[in-house]
């Protein structure tokens, strides 16, 4: 009888601990499912977020307004250079859904061998002159507050020289604003003048400024 008793406990206490640890590894299943969870759900939360900004945020790039300067027409279909400085003017557009603040325009006009140099860059990008930051509404253009010049006059060499491809002008620069968000944006642009395209129309000498192969960008 009593080696039935003790037949019995045993048993009762083999299934005693084989529930314990059933329930044990149960309940690390369960953890490991919720930790699962939360991460993926944190994780989905986090890219809502990220998208909601892109999909809010500003994004500043600019307009030409006008030009002046560094060409003149002496003849017909005689192009040479002009005594006052190349100068453009461009706006800033926000594309966006918010408004950007402190936006900022450096830029600059100069003429460069072409091709460059090996290791040759652009110079460092001036500030322009009495430019304070501006905030930009989406939907709209306004004065990027100031002229970005060339640093000296062409010489008619120089023109000579832009119609062979042997010098390039170029037009670049970076706009900096921050969105409501807070995060600082950056976007850069490089043009140069298309040689092909320095002409006459209507009497007045025009060009187009083409994207350069480098200094494009956004973040």
């Amino acid at each position: 009888m009593h080696g039935i008793v003790e037949f019995f406990e045993r048993r009762e206490h083999f299934f005693v601990s084989f529930g314990t640890l059933g329930l044990f590894g149960f309940t690390a299943l369960l953890f490991a499912a919720t930790l699962a969870l939360w991460l993926a759900t944190r994780s989905l939360v986090k890219d809502a977020s990220a998208n909601a900004k892109q999909q809010l945020r500003a994004y500043v790039t600019h307009e030409f307004m006008a030009w002046r300067g560094g060409f003149l027409l002496t003849g017909p279909q005689h192009v040479v250079a002009a005594p006052q400085k190349l100068a453009v003017e461009l706006s800033l557009r926000n594309h966006g859904q918010t408004p950007a603040r402190e936006a900022v325009l450096h830029g600059g006009v100069v003429l460069m061998p072409h091709p460059m140099l090996p290791r040759q860059k652009l110079p460092p990008l001036p500030v322009l002159a009495r430019q304070a930051p501006t905030s930009v509404w989406p939907r709209e253009a306004v004065p990027s507050h100031g002229w970005i010049e060339a640093a000296a006059p062409f010489s008619n060499q120089d023109v000579t020289d832009i119609g062979a491809a042997t010098k390039r002008v170029y037009l670049y620069g970076s706009i900096e604003y921050r969105d409501v968000f807070g995060d600082v944006h950056r976007s850069r642009f490089t043009y140069f003048i298309d040689p092909a395209s320095l002409r006459l129309v209507n009497g007045q000498p025009t060009f187009i400024w083409a994207f350069a192969e480098e200094g494009n960008g956004w973040t």
